[in-house]
Parts: structure tokens; C-alpha cells; sequence
């Protein structure tokens, strides 16, 4: 039987390399590996249904399950901060995504996995951060992970509040559809969230 796309040999020295920084990882706030892999999750879904590639589904996956690893460099005090942040502390904290972009640019990969995670901030307005890209200048993957990221932001419990409703996420959804959000991004989205799929990757456990 030949070898699926899943098991290339580049999937697989990335997946290695992948893994021995998120073996750096160990001690940080659980919440945030936690995040990460509902992250990935919602992000492959998304992925399978806009037609991408088994092997594009696969290193997005990678990425968006370490999206936040350049959280690893935030000061704690910051990290966790219960007060709202400062001015200089919120920079601070957007600098995660160049220090995840630093972190897996040294894998090396042929794969532009450093500029998924570099670029899950970025909005296709050009009002995202680090760098202010706008949509023709970011990889579908990176919108992807995006997307993901802010569904599970509002749809998953937290200790301190509850997740939204199926229809309060959709309504922010449609929100900022277009002007944050990319659009085909955006209603894959609303289409898992209408299966219940959405619901159950983030209700997985683990």
C-alpha cells in the first residue's frame, strides 16, 4: 500500500520537530495547551471543508496545535494577569506570535509553518498584528487558524466565564465577517457550527 500524504517523510521530521518544542512547553499554564489543541481541532474541520489537500490539513494541523507556543516567552505576571493589561503590556504579549515565528522557523522546514503561527493575529482588514497584512497577504492556512482561534475563544467554557451560545458566536461571526475574518473562512465556520461539529471539537477532551 503506498505511504498516505500523513506519512511523508517531511510530515514526519516536522511532526519531530514539532513536538521537541512542545516538550519546552511542559510547566506552562495547561490552559493554553489545552486551547491549542481545541485550536487544531476546529482548524482541521475547517480545513477538510474547504477542499484543502490531506497534506496541507496535516501541517495545519501541526501549526495550529502550537500556534501559541511564543507564550512561552511572556513574563507570567503578564501572561496571567487578572487586572486589564497596559498599553506596554499588551505589546509585550502580541509579541508572542514573532516569538513563535522565531521558535519554529529554526525547524527549517519546507513547509512556511513558522508564517501559519507568525500570522494567526493578523486580520484581513490589515488591522491584526504583528506586521498590519492584509488579506492578499496571508496564507489561507494562516486565516484558517484565525478563525479557529477566535471560535474557540468565545465558544469554550473558561473557568471565569461561560462559553456563548451556538447563535451568540455565529451573530459575532457574521460580525466581523469580512472586515476581521475571511470570508469563506467565516461561513465553514457557521456550517460546522450548524452541524454541531464546531461544538464537539471543542468538547473533546484533551
Amino acid at each position: 500500500m503506498a505511504a498516505s500524504e500523513h506519512e511523508l517523510p517531511e510530515i514526519r521530521e516536522l511532526r519531530k520537530g514539532v513536538e521537541r518544542l512542545r516538550s519546552l512547553a511542559v510547566g506552562r499554564d495547561p490552559r493554553t495547551g489545552a486551547h491549542e489543541r481545541r485550536v487544531a481541532r476546529v482548524a482541521r474541520s475547517l480545513a477538510q471543508l474547504l477542499g484543502l489537500t490531506p497534506l496541507r490539513v496535516a501541517v495545519l494541523e501541526l501549526a495550529a496545535g502550537i500556534h501559541d507556543i511564543g507564550k512561552l516567552q511572556i513574563p507570567p505576571a503578564i501572561l496571567h494577569k487578572a487586572a486589564p493589561l497596559t498599553d506596554a503590556e499588551r505589546e509585550i504579549l502580541r509579541g508572542h506570535a514573532r516569538h513563535g515565528y522565531e521558535a519554529l522557523a529554526l525547524l527549517r522546514s519546507p513547509f512556511p509553518i513558522a508564517d501559519f503561527v507568525h500570522e494567526h493575529h493578523e486580520r484581513v482588514d490589515g488591522r491584526g498584528y504583528p506586521r498590519g497584512l492584509t488579506r492578499h497577504d496571508l496564507h489561507l492556512e494562516s486565516r484558517i487558524i484565525t478563525v479557529a482561534d477566535v471560535y474557540d475563544a468565545m465558544a469554550s467554557r473558561r473557568s471565569y466565564q461561560p462559553g456563548r451560545s451556538d447563535d451568540e458566536v455565529a451573530a459575532e461571526l457574521k460580525r466581523v465577517r469580512g472586515a476581521q475574518l475571511d470570508e469563506a473562512v467565516v461561513d465553514a465556520c457557521l456550517h460546522l457550527i450548524g452541524t454541531g461539529e464546531a461544538a464537539r471539537c471543542v468538547a473533546e477532551p484533551g
